[in-house]
């Protein structure tokens, strides 16, 4: 471990001047007259800035430091940082006050950290009135920090690119509500699918979760169906995700129509089927109030529970995407599954009161059968269990103080940082689209989940927003590294095991995000000729040139009208 100490130079005090350490000492002793004037006062302002180690020489001289061996079992450092690596620290007699940005002068010196020490710690003997260093805190400092100007520059810029064009929100919220309300005017209205008639609507997805990037052309929004009491299994070998989904008793309602041979079990294939049908024939009905526009309906994606939807222009071009998810909704009142009792560890975050709340809430089965080959008739017919808008909500109410991001003072870059992570997934996913076809957003958004439990502190999300990215794709990194992204409601379900996850496809995308942590994220390098195209259509331009014999007409005109100006008789003044 090394301590650098100040040099005799640095210490000697302006000749004729009191320093400010003088001033403290006179300060401290007259609030305590039991201190001995032989003994220094130690009341310092510390301040710690991570840098990498190798860096601590080059710093050190210019401020007046020197560098020393300091043994590991000092006393020097508090026992929560003695195991650091290496420390840089200002003497006691200055007071050490300085801005992020301020290189060293005069007496104020900055106590400068390695990578491995946190923000505002202690760097030598700690102050009486200063608390102890907690494991959370040490978690924290194992982050290592950006100090490139360049890579700061650069995820300055992606951010502020990402956000979303209001033109542009106004254009797909209207065209995606006119559809969706004429879509559930003509469900309740149908007379061949009476199941589908008690309908009901819920938004989910990235866009109402508000970290929609680039443009806002996806939507989710989930068609639920209402269901009597039911019994759920769980699918083995999948742990916990799919369930078979069965009535308690045979039903009266039209939901009877959707079981299997033993009358009992709802079948995914069927309602999913069904529905597709219903909404084909509305699409026939349907005509988008703006020319030149019209909805498709897409090809089903084997193994998808959603049913997509595209607006297209004259030319073809997808410019919105629509997924419509059929959904049963489980009341409250049954609870949920087993296998989510482990998961949701929000207490340290947003409070025992706020998990108790959302276990309360109802949660959903969507039709999804897991992905693979020889699937049995019971996994071809399971439900995949959501909590889709349990997130939603945690997203969106993500402070751990009721008052985050209400004012510009406590803004966070929480739902920045994911904007920031699924724009680098998705970069990647561009570059190896068929080796990385298994990556999604949703590993992101898992990851980010589990980042916000650890780091629980408004705090922590505020400050430098390259800071905060770099720390959420340093998890990220370290669950890739490890193969082991526990479901954020389901902690037994791996979202990186072999089973879901490739392990060749995987290790391909630790590589992948070393490598962009390294070059300092150069996907998000923003090209500089070419601009982001708007998602509104633009109007056609006027046409500029006139015609030649339009032309010819105007400058006859002006001709004749000189030649009479010329003609008149001139007045003189009388």
């Amino acid at each position: 471990m090394q301590r650098a100490t100040p040099s005799r130079q640095a210490e000697t005090p302006v000749s004729g001047e009191r320093s400010r350490a003088e001033i403290l000492k006179l300060k401290k002793q007259e609030s305590d007259p039991e201190s001995s004037p032989a003994a220094p006062t130690k009341r310092v302002r510390w301040q710690s800035f991570p840098v990498e180690i190798n860096e601590l020489a080059s710093v050190a001289e210019p401020a007046g430091f020197q560098v020393a061996e300091l043994p590991a079992d000092s006393d020097v450092l508090p026992p929560a940082l003695a195991c650091s690596e290496g420390v840089l620290t200002g003497s006691p007699e200055f007071l050490l006050e300085c801005g992020e940005d301020e290189p060293p002068r005069g007496k104020q010196r900055k106590a400068l950290a390695g990578s491995v020490l946190p923000d505002d710690s202690l760097c030598a003997a700690p102050h009486p009135s200063q608390p102890s260093v907690s494991p959370e805190w040490e978690q924290w400092s194992q982050d290592s920090l950006p100090q490139d100007r360049e890579l700061r520059r650069r995820i300055k810029a992606k951010a502020k690119s990402l956000k979303l064009k209001r033109n542009d929100k106004n254009w797909s919220a209207e065209m995606v509500n006119n559809l969706v309300e004429k879509l559930m005017e003509y469900l309740k209205e149908n007379k061949e699918e009476p199941y589908f008639r008690d309908v009901a609507k819920l938004t989910t997805g990235s866009y109402y979760e508000l970290v929609k990037t680039n443009n806002p052309d996806e939507f989710d929004v989930m068609l639920i169906l209402p269901t009597p009491r039911i019994a759920w299994t769980e699918v083995c070998g999948f742990s916990g995700l799919f369930y078979r989904v069965s009535v308690c008793r045979p039903p009266r309602s039209p939901l009877k129509d959707f079981l299997l041979e033993d009358g009992l079990t709802i079948s995914a294939v069927r309602i999913l089927k069904d529905m597709r049908n219903l909404i084909k024939k509305f699409m026939r009905t349907y005509k988008v109030s703006v020319p030149g526009w019209h909805w498709s309906l897409e090809r089903q994606n084997p193994g998808c529970p959603a049913i997509t939807l595209s607006l297209l222009n004259n030319k073809a071009e997808v410019d919105i995407s629509l997924d419509l998810v059929p959904a049963l909704e489980i009341p409250s009142c049954q609870g949920w599954p087993e296998a989510t009792k482990k998961g949701l560890k929000i207490e340290d975050w947003l409070g025992k009161k706020s998990r108790r709340a959302y276990t309360s809430q109802s949660f959903y089965f969507v039709p999804k059968k897991p992905k693979g080959r020889g699937l049995s008739e019971e996994a071809k017919e399971s439900w995949r269990i959501s909590f889709s808008h349990i997130e939603k909500q945690m997203i969106k109410n993500h402070g751990k103080n009721k008052t985050c991001c209400e004012t510009p003072a406590t803004t966070c870059y929480r739902k920045m940082c994911l904007r920031l992570l699924k724009c680098l997934i998705q970069s990647l996913k561009e570059r190896h689209p068929v080796e990385l076809s298994h990556l999604c957003s949703y590993h992101g958004k898992t990851a980010f989940l589990h980042s916000l439990c650890r780091r629980c502190l408004d705090s922590h999300w505020q400050g430098r927003l390259d800071r905060c990215f770099m720390r959420l794709l340093d998890d990220f990194i370290t669950h890739v590294e490890k193969a082991d992204l526990p479901h954020f409601f389901i902690s037994k379900c791996n979202l990186f095991s072999p089973r879901c996850f490739p392990k060749r496809s995987l290790e391909l995308l630790r590589e992948e995000l070393l490598e962009q942590r390294r070059l300092g994220l150069t996907v998000f390098q923003l090209p500089c000729a070419e601009e982001e195209p708007a998602l509104i259509p633009a109007a056609p331009a006027p046409q500029q040139a006139l015609s030649n014999t339009v032309l010819f007409g105007i400058l006859l005109l002006l001709g004749v009208f000189l030649a009479a100006v010329a003609s008149l008789p001139l007045q003189g003044p009388v």
